[in-house]
């Protein structure tokens, strides 16, 4: 079991920035609107821009609708293509990432009120191809071995006690915060391997992983979980 989170410790870096932010423009933009009154506007869409800064960096936009009982349905989507995914030990030439998170919350507090919290699940499905080329892996315990190409899959299923932090509306602007903890597997694979061979570290002729090696090994792992960032978008 692996006790780490894949590709959070950038997005938890670039959140808290983020969400410090987000305080600060929330503050200078309720000076300037004393007595505005919310508009009924259920239905918004928005992008989650903290999902760029990923080792697999996607493009996620989702839409959310509120009931008058005060709960609300989400739904994201994500896809990637870009040349700029960062996996250890390895040149990615290129790869594709499709992502599905539908997530239901409940407002805690009254729609009046400048500052609403919601609290929910969110469920993420998230499916990786990728081609590399002169990495390396864990083949199993202790056999880590180099390869000149190889095809990279990995697939991920994840569940997130979600929170969100949501600013009385401005006109129809969004911007609200997020941050959610949770358990995450994810399965790894490589095929299409091409000149396999041990590595063992330079010049060492013993092979000992690294911490870091339980990245780029393969089957099925799992362990804790996280998500934090924004949504910017458009209340209709």
């Amino acid at each position: 079991m692996i006790k780490k989170i894949w590709g959070f410790s950038n997005q938890l870096k670039y959140g808290i920035i983020f969400l410090i932010l987000i305080v600060t423009l929330q503050q200078l933009f309720a000076s300037k609107s004393q007595n505005d009154t919310i508009t009924k506007r259920p239905l918004s869409i928005y992008i989650r821009p903290v999902a760029m800064l990923a080792s697999f960096p996607s493009f996620q936009l989702g839409v959310d609708y509120e009931l008058p009982v005060g709960a609300r349905f989400g739904l994201v989507l994500g896809y990637g293509s870009y040349m700029s995914a960062r996996v250890p030990d390895a040149e990615v030439v290129d790869y594709s990432l499709y992502e599905f998170h539908p997530q239901i919350q409940i407002f805690i507090s009254k729609k009046e009120a400048k500052r609403r919290f919601a609290l929910g699940v969110e469920f993420v499905y998230v499916d990786i191809s990728s081609h590399l080329r002169d990495g390396m892996y864990n083949k199993s315990t202790n056999q880590l071995v180099s390869f000149d190409r190889a095809t990279y899959t990995e697939n991920r299923r994840l569940f997130h006690v979600l929170a969100s932090f949501v600013p009385k509306p401005i006109g129809h602007f969004l911007f609200e915060a997020y941050i959610g903890v949770g358990y995450g597997s994810r399965y790894v694979h490589y095929n299409n391997v091409e000149n396999e061979s041990p590595y063992y570290g330079g010049s060492s002729w013993l092979s000992i992983p690294s911490a870091k090696s339980n990245d780029r090994s393969i089957g099925e792992q799992g362990g804790l979980s996280g998500t934090i960032g924004l949504k910017i978008g458009y209340h209709f």
